[in-house]
């Protein structure tokens, strides 16, 4: 499975600045990731769970096109867990909730195929 290609002017500079980092950070083994929007890049995971496995992928204002365009650099860990919340930015900016389900499947079936071990959590959206 090929993921879609989008252009970078679609993400803000603050995207690419965390995109950049979590590209520069060590892999290390059987990380627990999250990965997401503001919610989860708000938070400090690994010290409300007390476990340094747990890296914080999240980036405010993200939408699912930007979770699969820096999907690679989270297969390529190979993470134990992943914890997916994505979707609230992309309703806020009208974009349609079939669109948003296939790009869930779209990670989904991605992860599935490059990570056959791990295990994706899909988090529900907030109300």
């Amino acid at each position: 499975m090929k993921l879609p290609v989008y252009p970078d002017s679609i993400f803000s500079a603050y995207y690419h600045q965390r995109h950049s980092l979590f590209q520069s950070l060590p892999h290390t083994k059987n990380d627990i990731i999250f990965i997401g929007n503001s919610i989860t890049d708000g938070n400090e995971w690994s010290e409300i769970f007390e476990d340094l496995r747990i890296k914080n992928r999240g980036i405010s204002s993200d939408i699912t096109a930007g979770v699969i365009k820096r999907l690679d650099e989270i297969v390529k860990r190979k993470t134990g867990q992943c914890f997916l919340m994505i979707r609230t930015n992309d309703l806020a900016r009208n974009i349609s909730p079939d669109s948003v389900v296939k790009n869930i499947l779209r990670i989904a079936a991605y992860m599935s195929q490059e990570c056959p071990t791990s295990k994706l959590f899909v988090q529900s959206i907030l109300p």
